[in-house]
């Protein structure tokens, strides 16, 4: 039983990181991939322990889904707002 819900999450979990793939959401499907892995890393071993990290893998997939993360945005909006600043107090002189 274990085998079988461990196929159904993992491929449930990789059609979501391809559906991130397709939409362009890079980073958010590495950073999701990236989990899957140490996840699967952390809880190998048994049969338990694996469907517990498929499981858990599952859920961040699906909540990362709902609200991706903002870091990219917010990395290029602070290089926009220091290139306006240096641009103003270029203008200054």
């Amino acid at each position: 039983m274990e085998l079988l819900l461990i196929g159904l999450v993992s491929a449930f979990n990789m059609l979501i990181i391809k559906f991130k793939l397709e939409k362009k959401r890079f980073a958010d499907a590495i950073l999701d991939l990236s989990l899957m892995v140490v996840l699967g890393w952390l809880f190998k071993g048994t049969y338990a322990g694996m469907v517990v990290a498929m499981v858990a893998s599952m859920s961040i997939s699906l909540f990362l889904l709902v609200s991706p993360p903002k870091f990219t945005g917010t990395v290029y909006k602070k290089v926009k707002d220091e290139f306006e600043e240096a641009k103003r107090l270029n203008s200054l002189d």
